[in-house]
């Protein structure tokens, strides 16, 4: 016997793995990357707004379920920090949430700019650091500045994300496809050229520049009733198949307009057929629009709906194409005098926003306090103009809109004091291709706070409550889709399944 025998004979021998057991592991694995987290883990959840009365039965509903929490509470000053207060079983971490570089015009220097957007306060950092996942309520009376707070806390998470789970760019909730304020990709983009077939241009004078302060602008004016202008991406091959929408940031610098966003598939030039979604610009406003992708629509290239019975599929990973339309469908607007149908819409960005398996953000706020009516209550005197770096959100359902993350946004009209779980509960789920806010429900009333917070608890894990918005109430009369006997005997979990999946 040699030496050689021995030394194999000592060796212990690889256990056998099976099939089914590999099949398991990547399977767990594949989860922790959609995820973060094991499937016999319970996430950390941050809780926003325990100040008010359903955010405290919210919070004690999260604690009985299981749910290490973490309760955040606003401070400018004194003691800040975690801390764990005698006799409860979660953490409070207080935190200065507000009035810090980079959330208003007090950035003076081109350095401060560049840093200010991935500058946090200690405090804030410390209180979003392990947390798996946020819950913000907002349905009593939230303050004129929630808003800014929450997209404060947001942009926090995701920095702390960015810094240690999202490291690597297949972890990121975000993907940046264009920055116009890259030289590179701004002249990448241009006007399209007119295609006879297609409509009638019109006659027109258009635009791809910059402003005064750098930033992209897409300009122009029409001199007749009915026209259209488009400015396009360069033929390019992207996957979006783990993707759910697009997110684009822009400043609408004329009157009220609706522009169409669209995208194209690589037989484009044989269908002439493009997938759009149109959305409204608030005039001389910052806007950030979402725009899932199974939102957009099928249209010829001049708008006009496919003949009914012609269906095409999108197909998310071959995108060739994409852009933004404006038309004037006809109608005479003055702006300033003699300007027909004048137009002027600076980009800043157009993101991708990644598909999650469950909702990372849970959202609960009043159906009447919409984004339109919280740009006329909030003066503007109390914001500076915009600085070229970044403008706090007016409302918190502004804020989660616009951060990419997944979430689930529960809105309710008003709230009694009922027990949970006594009366019935309705769900209406807003239609996915209207725009987020937009939807409005006669069929459901007021709902009770431990119906609130049984929702929330069951919409965090469950599939279909991604990207969802969702009207939550008892019945006022009129029949509903989804109707729940009572919140305490019923499995809220299975009725929140037969939601559409908005991925």
């Amino acid at each position: 016997m040699t030496l050689h025998d021995v030394a194999l004979r000592g060796t212990p021998a690889f256990a056998q793995v099976t099939l089914e057991e590999e099949t398991a592991r990547l399977n767990r694995f594949e989860q922790r990357l959609w995820t973060d987290l094991e499937p016999e883990e319970a996430p950390v959840v941050l809780v926003v707004g325990t100040e008010t009365e359903t955010g405290q039965v919210v919070l004690r509903k999260l604690i009985t379920s299981g749910y290490p929490c973490v309760e955040l509470k606003s401070a400018s000053e004194g003691p800040l920090g975690r801390r764990l207060s005698e006799g409860t079983t979660f953490v409070t971490a207080v935190a200065q949430t507000r009035d810090f570089l980079g959330t208003r015009d007090n950035v003076s220097t081109d350095k401060a700019k560049k840093t200010a957007l991935g500058t946090v306060p200690d405090s804030l950092y410390d209180a979003v650091a392990g947390v798996d996942k946020l819950v913000i309520c907002d349905c009593d009376d939230p303050s004129d500045d929630q808003g800014e707070v929450v997209g404060n806390v947001l942009r926090a998470w995701q920095i702390y994300r960015q810094d240690f789970a999202e490291s690597q760019r297949a972890y990121s909730s975000k993907v940046q496809v264009f920055n116009f304020q890259r030289s590179t990709d701004f002249e990448l983009w241009d006007l399209e050229r007119q295609y006879p077939s297609d409509m009638c241009y019109g006659v027109q004078r258009a635009g791809w520049t910059r402003n005064e302060r750098g930033t992209a602008l897409f300009i122009g004016q029409f001199f007749e009733p009915l026209g259209q202008c488009q400015l396009r991406s360069p033929k390019l091959k992207l996957n979006f198949s783990r993707f759910g929408g697009i997110i684009l940031c822009a400043y609408n610098a004329a009157v009220k307009n609706k522009f169409s966003f669209f995208v194209r598939t690589s037989d484009f030039e044989r269908s002439r057929v493009q997938f759009e979604f149109e959305f409204e610009c608030e005039a001389s406003s910052w806007n950030y629009v979402r725009m899932p992708f199974n939102a957009m629509k099928a249209v010829r290239t001049d708008g006009m709906p496919l003949p009914e019975g012609l269906e095409v599929e999108f197909r998310r990973e071959d995108v060739v194409q994409m852009g933004i339309c404006f038309r004037t469908e006809g109608e005479e607007r003055v702006y300033k005098g003699d300007r027909l149908n004048y137009f002027s819409l600076a980009i800043d960005y157009i993101k991708a926003f990644r598909s999650q398996k469950e909702p990372q953000v849970v959202y609960v706020g009043s159906a009447e306090r919409t984004e339109r009516k919280a740009h006329a209550t909030q003066a503007e005197g109390q914001r500076g103009p915009y600085n070229g770096l970044w403008t706090p959100p007016k409302t918190s359902a502004e804020a989660v809109l616009r951060s990419g993350l997944a979430f689930t946004m529960l809105r309710v009209n008003g709230l009694n004091d009922h027990p949970g779980g006594k009366f019935p509960v309705v769900l209406e789920q807003a239609p996915l291709e209207r725009p987020h806010l937009s939807f409005s429900s006669e069929s459901v009333g007021s709902i009770s706070r431990g119906d609130v917070a049984a929702l929330l608890v069951s919409a965090m894990s469950e599939p279909n409550c991604v990207n969802t918005e969702i009207i939550a109430g008892e019945p006022s009369g009129t029949e509903s889709s989804v109707e729940i006997t009572s919140t305490l005997q019923e499995n809220v979990g299975g009725y929140l399944k037969q939601l559409t999946p908005n991925k």
